[in-house]
């Protein structure tokens, strides 16, 4: 015969929420990315180093480096705008 104990429902009752939240916790990083580009002069052949981008939805900024590149990590996934 098989018989429950509190003890054992609230075990199954914990492990149960600490899975469910781990999966909550893991879920919203597989839905963010990267976004990076590079910033030129109107000619493109000129590299602007030291400008600001922003993301303006995030109220993020990143200064461009000096090969004229930016980058913004851990996006959800979206659109923006720049």
């Amino acid at each position: 015969m098989f018989q429950s104990s509190f003890f054992g429902r609230g075990l199954t009752a914990r492990l149960l929420a600490s899975s469910m939240l781990a999966s909550a916790v893991a879920v919203p990083a597989a839905y963010a990315g990267t976004i990076s580009g590079e910033v030129v002069d109107a000619s493109g052949t000129r590299t602007l180093r030291g400008a600001e981008v922003s993301l303006v939805e995030l109220s993020q900024s990143a200064e461009v480096g000096q090969d004229g590149s930016y980058r913004f990590v851990n996006v959800p996934a979206g659109t923006y705008t720049l």
